[in-house]
């Protein structure tokens, strides 16, 4: 068996001061958990089987020149596939705004040319 694992993860962070003293903090993120496994029997392929699950987020908070937190807003997407080369496949895709979850949407993913 021959397994490959990828983490990639990247980080924005913007911070705005107002005039008043106020200020915004905006944070972005985005990062994917990506696993391939081939398993071999005698040197050929019997089942391979690539796995993603892709989150990408976005907040931003609001403090008071006094440092006080006033709010947030944000959203959020999170896309998990998993499928196999004998033609399983199971997919979710969940949204949400301010930390509501606002859809679901099963076997979105799940057709010949996801990559």
């Amino acid at each position: 068996m021959r397994k490959s694992l990828s983490y990639p993860l990247e980080v924005e962070y913007n911070q705005m001061t107002n005039a008043d003293g106020s200020l915004s903090a905006q944070t972005v993120v985005d990062q994917k958990d990506l696993k391939n496994e081939v398993n071999r029997v005698a040197g050929l392929e019997v089942l391979s089987v690539r796995s993603s699950n892709h989150v990408s987020s976005q907040d931003t908070l609001s403090f008071s020149a006094a440092g006080v937190r006033i709010g947030n807003t944000g959203n959020s997407s999170q896309t998990c596939v998993t499928r196999d080369t004998r033609g399983s496949c199971y997919s979710r895709a969940l949204t949400s705004i301010d930390s509501v979850l606002t859809a679901y949407k099963d076997g979105a993913a799940c057709h010949p040319d996801w990559e």
